[in-house]
């Protein structure tokens, strides 16, 4: 993963004299220490959200959901209104065993634009492996009526079969 080098920040601090002022030993830090400097990655308003959704793309793609996880919640803050973040953002808590965090980040999406089927797919996914029958067939017959031509629509309509058969 690649961040442009504006978003690497560079945090000063003086080591000796925070450390002795975080034991007790000093009440203050002397303005004469000689301080280090410590390069700090966080986000800052010189990377746009798109630069950090691609860079989680490149990490969800390696498998890296953790740090696309992070990056996608970054491009999030910049813009709240990028959908895909917020569902990318899902799947990588889904792949991380975070079902609860899948399930919030897919309702947000869900939330922001309800127009978009996959989410629904998505949250009905989580809701079915959980064994939450009524909230998948709800996610799943509402996926249906935005998407009924859509490649997932025969693998949605299966789903929807083996719930009402009552199989796994």
């Amino acid at each position: 993963m690649r961040l442009p080098q504006k978003g690497i920040a560079r945090l000063t601090v003086p080591v000796l004299p925070l450390f002795i002022v975080a034991c007790g030993l000093a009440p203050s830090p002397s303005p004469t220490a000689t301080p280090i400097v410590l390069p700090v990655l966080f986000p800052t308003a010189t990377i746009s959200a798109s630069q950090y959704f691609e860079s989680a793309e490149e990490l969800f793609a390696q498998g890296q959901f953790e740090l696309a996880a992070n990056l996608y919640a970054y491009a999030i803050s910049q813009d709240p209104y990028l959908i895909r973040a917020y569902t990318r953002l899902g799947q990588s808590y889904d792949n991380l065993g975070d079902v609860n965090s899948a399930i919030a980040n897919y309702s947000l999406a869900i939330q922001v634009a309800p127009y978009i089927a996959v989410n629904y797919y998505y949250r009905g996914n989580v809701y079915y492996r959980l064994g939450a029958r009524e909230q998948a067939i709800a996610d799943f017959e509402r996926f249906l009526e935005i998407e009924p031509d859509s490649i997932l629509s025969e693998q949605v309509e299966n789903l929807l079969l083996e719930i009402e058969q009552g199989q796994p």
